[in-house]
């Protein structure tokens, strides 16, 4: 079974959030997330806002996938992915990185923390180019 069926088993009907989305509080709760999905939220809508904003864009759309499991062994804590829609309307990761704990074992320090990614230049200019 994957994440998103395991989600769904325990009434968590929605596994992808978006921006303008109602919690399900009861299902969140029941599965010991609700507060940090809460929180992921708050930062999702002003990290949406402020991009709007800066780019004079649209067409932005941010969301938190509850079932993402790729990179969960990788990454310490918070990850993300950024996928782009082409002019043949192809969905394509672009982009995706997280926080690691490298520099912190490196200098023995919890303290520490590294906010690590990649971009896929190859695949951008040969999904994207017109």
């Amino acid at each position: 079974k994957n994440v998103k069926h395991f989600l769904e088993e325990h009434g968590c009907i929605k596994t992808e959030l978006s921006p303008d989305d109602v919690l399900d509080e009861d299902s969140l709760k029941k599965l010991g997330v609700f507060k940090l999905t809460q929180r992921l939220m708050v930062l999702l809508n002003k990290v949406s806002n402020s991009l709007k904003l800066e780019l004079d864009m649209d067409n932005i759309n941010l969301s938190i996938d509850l079932s993402r499991v790729a990179g969960s062994g990788y990454y310490s804590d918070l990850c993300f992915k950024i996928k782009g829609t082409n002019f043949n309307n192809e969905v394509i990761p672009l982009c995706d990185g997280g926080f690691t704990d490298w520099t912190g074992s490196l200098l023995h320090s919890k303290k520490e923390k590294c906010l690590a990614s990649g971009f896929g230049t190859e695949l951008f200019i040969g999904k994207f180019k017109k």
